[in-house]
């Protein structure tokens, strides 16, 4: 028999909130897991009952769990604002991925409109004698206007995808 993780205590407003999240067509899929786990882990399920309802393992179901009990107090000082779409918000940000670090971006939001931008103006319009833009000429044509110092045709087709 599976080893039952410490149950979740929820107020009638967290479970209210949660079983509308888990109830509702619109929902994304990993919020709508993530309430689920909590309110079967307030119903004192087994991680392994729990882990077949959601289709998850049952170190995920044991994150949650924790990752709720940790942020009780968050969430008893929103319950106390009575502001039920702020609530509402903080747990699904709670059931949320955390930001994950990483390299950031290479090309600014402004440099990726503006090369989409130049895909979508004639290339003679830019002194090509082209046309079409093929990525080549396209990359050439981004650069000599300053959008860019350096690109690769592969990362313009990413951007025209």
């Amino acid at each position: 028999m599976s080893k039952k993780s410490p149950s979740i205590i929820l107020t009638d407003k967290q479970s209210t909130i949660l079983f509308k999240i888990a109830s509702q067509k619109k929902t994304e899929r990993r919020i709508y897991q993530r309430a689920r786990i909590i309110l079967g882990s307030a119903t004192c399920q087994y991680d392994s009952e729990i882990s077949k309802g959601v289709g998850l393992d049952r170190a995920q179901i044991r994150h949650w769990r924790q990752k709720w009990n940790a942020n009780q107090d968050k969430l008893n000082a929103l319950e106390g604002e009575y502001n039920t779409l702020k609530y509402r918000q903080g747990i699904i940000s709670l059931l949320s991925d955390e930001a994950r670090p990483g390299c950031p971006p290479t090309f600014t939001s402004e440099q990726v409109v503006s090369i989409i931008k130049i895909s979508c103006e004639s290339p003679e319009s830019h002194g090509c004698a082209i046309s079409h833009w093929s990525s080549s000429s396209l990359r050439d044509a981004v650069i000599k206007q300053g959008v860019v110092t350096t690109i690769s045709k592969t990362q313009i087709g990413r951007f025209l995808k």
